[in-house]
């Protein structure tokens, strides 16, 4: 390997600099009447059962912005008896609720994404209804659906990632739970401002028109994907793409080649999973191998987040470690980062030491038959930014207790860091330098008190402490039209 001066990949920047600011100038933001997005009793297209959805995405067409795509984690089907799953406690399963707005959110219609257990016709090209096939070469059909991701592409492209997978337990033939990562392409024809989304895949008369779906990792008997993250670059080159709909006419269209990257775990066992990258270069038709992003130092890793330099087009992975599965290995923030388009990634670096906020599921009791508090864990979320002089830096996310204690109240910090040019290769040239590639010291995004009256809002616990209720968590960044954007859970209020 050619030797080159050691460089800090992540140049420093100053505080001066930061696009997040302190406190003090922390704006509110009043948002506007909640809207349902789902409406109607009629099955799939409503809910006449009043179940939950969770876990929302969503985006904005970049060939009209009133037209808006998104997609949750929908139960509206667990209600609804079906043949693989006889003898559970539920009648059906959750899969993935589509949904789709033609005047800036005012109003909606949503579908079950194609693929469920129950849909009528069957969508043809879809690749959802089968997970596998056990030892004995019988399929094991896909059951259940989550962990919706939706990003919007050049020339009205939409993508709509997610995992499915066989919840039920798999037959002594075989082990382990199969699934898949996929990803749902749809285009905005832009065609119309009305129509019927609460119709099937080759049903839809809307101009968001879905167009098919692609297996992206497949899982087995050894190993389970999960936590999809999907990021889409600009076109930067002249190749197009060829996009066919599924529809009697075999409507065509012409869009701008673009590159799709898509993260997700490859989870081995309870104590080892695997950050893994791959990308495609003609619009999610077809896929590059897998690249391992993660390496044996960290044997637990979480959540996974992509960001994509606006200028260069170089991709940075971050996610988070576990701790305490090494020896003297804490939890932490990890880097890697591709300048080859994904081809290659840099070693992963850890960039800074967190104190996470994590709470389990706990059980029904007999005195409280209800679960008492869900899952919250540590997952990161990162964007780049730019500034007008074309500086570019990168933001992390995360939740984490704030006063370094087991109970103490979590506050989303940030941290950022100066983006430098890429080395002469595509490799660190500084790979025994742990230091140079750090955040900046995190800040808590807004660690003002909740306040009554004017004065700050207590609560007493154990008799003599009293402390600010509440957590922040769940943070997700973004960047777009020069403002730095950050959205988080705040159960403070």
């Amino acid at each position: 390997m050619h030797r080159h001066t050691r460089t800090c990949a992540l140049a420093m920047i100053s505080a001066a600099a930061l696009i997040l600011a302190g406190p003090s100038s922390v704006r509110a933001q009043v948002a506007g009447e909640n809207v349902n997005m789902v409406t109607g009793t009629g099955w799939p297209g409503g809910d006449p059962f009043l179940q939950r959805q969770n876990e929302p995405s969503i985006a904005v067409s970049s060939a009209n912005p009133q037209h808006l795509l998104a997609g949750a984690n929908d139960y509206r089907s667990v209600d609804v008896p079906n043949s693989w799953n006889p003898g559970e406690k539920m009648a059906g399963d959750a899969w993935l609720g589509v949904f789709k707005s033609l005047d800036g959110g005012q109003t909606w219609k949503s579908y079950l994404l194609p693929g469920f257990a129950l849909e009528t016709p069957r969508t043809a090209n879809s690749k959802l209804y089968v997970c596998g096939t056990d030892k004995l070469g019988k399929a094991v059909p896909c059951t259940s659906a989550a962990d919706p991701i939706v990003r919007a592409g050049p020339d009205g492209m939409f993508y709509f990632g997610g995992i499915v997978f066989n919840r039920s337990a798999i037959p002594a033939t075989a082990k382990g739970n199969y699934g898949k990562v996929f990803l749902t392409r749809y285009i905005d024809l832009n065609n119309k401002e009305d129509g019927n989304a609460a119709l099937s895949a080759s049903a839809a008369t809307d101009p968001i028109r879905y167009v098919d779906q692609k297996e992206v990792a497949l899982g087995g008997p050894d190993d389970f994907v999960d936590k999809p993250w999907v990021a889409i670059d600009i076109p930067r080159n002249t190749n197009t793409c060829k996009i066919v709909l599924p529809d009697a006419a075999k409507t065509t269209r012409t869009v701008a080649a673009h590159t799709v990257y898509v993260t997700y775990l490859r989870i081995v066992s309870g104590t080892q999973s695997d950050v893994m990258v791959r990308h495609s270069d003609d619009c999610g038709n077809s896929w590059s191998s897998a690249v391992k992003v993660s390496d044996g130092t960290s044997l637990a890793n979480e959540g996974p987040s992509l960001a994509i330099d606006p200028v260069k087009g170089h991709v940075y992975v971050t996610w988070r470690r576990v701790g305490g599965l090494n020896p003297g290995q804490s939890d932490a923030i990890m880097l890697s980062r591709t300048f080859s388009h994904g081809n290659r990634f840099t070693r992963p670096r850890q960039v800074a030491v967190v104190k996470p906020f994590d709470q389990p599921t706990t059980a029904p009791t007999t005195d409280f038959p209800f679960q008492a508090s869900f899952r919250v864990t540590l997952f990161p979320s990162s964007a780049i930014s730019m500034d007008p002089t074309g500086v570019r830096r990168l933001h992390v996310a995360w939740s984490e207790r704030a006063d370094g204690t087991a109970y103490g109240n979590a506050r989303v910090m940030v941290a950022t860091k100066r983006l430098s040019p890429p080395p002469v290769t595509e490799y660190e040239p500084d790979e025994d330098d742990t230091t140079c590639q750090r955040l900046d010291a995190p800040r808590a995004a807004d660690n003002r008190p909740v306040t009554a009256d004017g004065e700050p809002l207590k609560f007493p616990m154990n008799g003599n402490l009293e402390f600010a209720l509440g957590h922040q968590f769940m943070p997700s960044l973004t960047f777009s039209q020069g403002k730095l954007m950050l959205v988080y859970y705040d159960s403070r209020l």
